[in-house]
């Protein structure tokens, strides 16, 4: 798990997302703690590529402190990192040879180093700008991320911790289990009791599950006391339901969650808050919070 300064000032800290669409270069602002979107570029097509781009991308920069964010299992004891969303391996050993002096992450932990730093804002140290020091990172994109963050004060560090639940099927709620056993729903079985999370939590989750008629009667059934009228907004009323297993999962006694991710510009943000707090709410589970990401 890693554990990284947040008051650590260089002559120009770098963070390299690697995604399964783009990769996004954020920097940090100028006499500051925050980083800003300096550029986003099309993630390449092989391994080969990608270390020619990384080398170009460093080699533009006089950075002192790089991040690295990789779409796989970096920290599996092995050099080769199989990075599901780009579809090719990358041999982390030849990177580090080349940049000895960046730190390579899972992308998920390389974003919660931003997004927090974000959070805090220009000073570290008022934690009381938010209302938690700790709580969940999940990113709706190309794929599905996961990732756990703490904040500790005394010593100005994040530690950030992914988990690697991107690729197993998904944990459903008793709620919606028993609802999937009405067979008008039946073509929902295998999406939703067999597919992974990657695969329904995700752009193509999205598109698949908006396009299919009944998945607005799903939904409806689901909460029938909540009026859902289109497709987006019961994806939004999906995403809240699949959380309630997320945070039964980690059993937290208060949870804060923040969202990013090129799949919530489709969705009315309003919305998805306001089906949070009611789903959560609905489930006993009060000390939620909900928030986006302004990395967008």
């Amino acid at each position: 798990m890693p554990l990284i300064s947040s008051n650590y000032v260089g002559n120009c800290q770098l963070v390299i997302d690697v995604g399964g669409t783009n990769i996004d270069i954020y920097r940090l602002k100028p006499n500051s703690f925050s980083y800003f979107l300096f550029d986003s570029l099309k993630s390449p097509n092989s391994g080969a590529e990608l270390y020619i781009l990384l080398s170009s991308i460093i080699g533009n920069f006089s950075a002192d402190f790089l991040i690295l964010g990789l779409p796989g299992p970096v920290h599996n004891n092995s050099s080769i990192v199989f990075c599901p969303p780009l579809g090719f391996s990358i041999d982390i050993t030849l990177i580090h040879q080349k940049h000895p002096n960046l730190y390579i992450l899972n992308d998920t932990e390389c974003l919660s180093y931003v997004i927090v730093q974000q959070l805090l804002g220009a000073n570290p140290l008022m934690c009381s700008n938010y209302n938690n020091t700790s709580g969940i990172i999940c990113t709706i994109g190309t794929s599905f991320g996961l990732a756990s963050y703490n904040y500790f004060q005394e010593v100005s560090s994040i530690l950030v911790e992914s988990f690697e639940i991107a690729h197993i099927p998904l944990i459903l709620t008793s709620r919606l289990c028993e609802i999937l056993k009405d067979s008008q729903f039946s073509e929902f079985q295998y999406l939703l009791l067999d597919q992974h999370y990657s695969q329904v939590l995700s752009g193509i989750g999205f598109k698949k599950l908006t396009s299919l008629p009944s998945f607005l009667l799903l939904m409806n059934k689901l909460y029938p006391i909540i009026t859902v009228t289109s497709s987006i907004d019961a994806f939004s009323l999906l995403i809240c339901e699949l959380f309630v297993s997320v945070c039964q999962l980690f059993a937290p006694r208060s949870m804060s969650f923040i969202l990013h991710g090129g799949v919530l510009n489709a969705l009315d943000q309003d919305k998805l808050t306001s089906l949070f707090n009611h789903v959560f709410l609905t489930n006993n589970l009060k000390d939620v919070s909900l928030r986006f990401s302004c990395m967008q």
